[in-house]
């Protein structure tokens, strides 16, 4: 998790371009509060197991 969507997110689809492994990255906006951002990873924990995000870029909010 990250609110660094510049770098990490550019790194992570790199990563899997290149066919390295990569588990999946949250990149919290940093419109949320802390409260929200809880919530938003609250929901994808929930959500699915953790190859479901296996070699993902998600954007919180959803």
């Amino acid at each position: 998790m990250s609110v660094d969507k510049k770098t990490l997110a550019v790194d992570a689809w790199n990563r899997v371009a290149q066919g390295l492994p990569m588990p999946g990255v949250a990149i919290l906006r940093i419109i949320l509060s802390i409260g929200q951002a809880i919530n938003e990873l609250e929901v994808i924990a929930c959500a699915g197991e953790p190859d479901d995000f296996r070699d993902q870029v998600i954007y919180l909010p959803l």
